[in-house]
């Protein structure tokens, strides 16, 4: 099993213990640049330094053997697909970044089952993803602490000013679905489950 390694430069957001979901996202992302068809699954929380591993589709099943993914994105690139398995390392984590949540919310409005912000204010496209989707659930279902567990995007888009998010199911009541929308147009779902 031979595999390219890349060490994600990561920091605490706030004064959280844990590492954010969205960093984990944008360091990916900033590792394998441009990609379509992205899914990544975050399997549990982690709060040391972690290691991208490059993988052949055909060794995803020997590294699931190891129980150390924490984790898992797959995506599309020169049109074949590929995957990184994310482990967490043994080095503590010493940075450690401000971050208010609700201030990227600022200027949102829920309609029903849906949360639509039209203009940036705060954070970066995925911060905005992941803070409405908490402030649509907590409105909807009752103020929890919520894990963001996997996002699927045919294309992550930089530069977005309209995010709609809507409310699509519960499944067992354990974990949330929503469809995410850019400019009106579908462009992926996300993935809540409660801590």
């Amino acid at each position: 099993m031979n595999n390219i390694t890349h060490e994600l430069e990561l920091a605490y957001k706030g004064n959280r213990e844990y590492l954010h979901g969205t960093d984990i996202f944008t360091a990916l992302l900033d590792v394998t640049g441009p990609v379509k068809k992205i899914s990544i699954k975050f399997h549990k929380k982690v709060s040391k330094n972690l290691i991208a591993h490059f993988i052949d589709v055909g060794d995803l099943e020997d590294f699931r053997l190891l129980n150390n993914i924490c984790v898992l994105m797959s995506y599309q690139k020169s049109g074949s697909t590929k995957i990184i398995a994310v482990i967490e390392g043994e080095k503590e984590i010493t940075k450690r970044q401000e971050y208010c949540e609700d201030c990227i919310t600022v200027d949102s409005e829920i309609y029903n089952q849906k949360i639509t912000q039209k203009q940036e204010n705060f954070g970066s496209a995925i911060e905005r993803i992941v803070a409405l989707n908490k402030r649509l659930l907590n409105h909807l279902h009752g103020k929890n602490q919520w894990f963001f567990t996997q996002i699927d995007m045919y294309e992550y888009c930089v530069n977005t000013k309209n995010i709609s998010i809507e409310f699509e199911r519960s499944i067992g009541g354990i974990m949330y679905k929503t469809i995410l929308y850019n400019d009106g147009k579908k462009v992926g779902g996300v993935i809540f489950s409660k801590k």
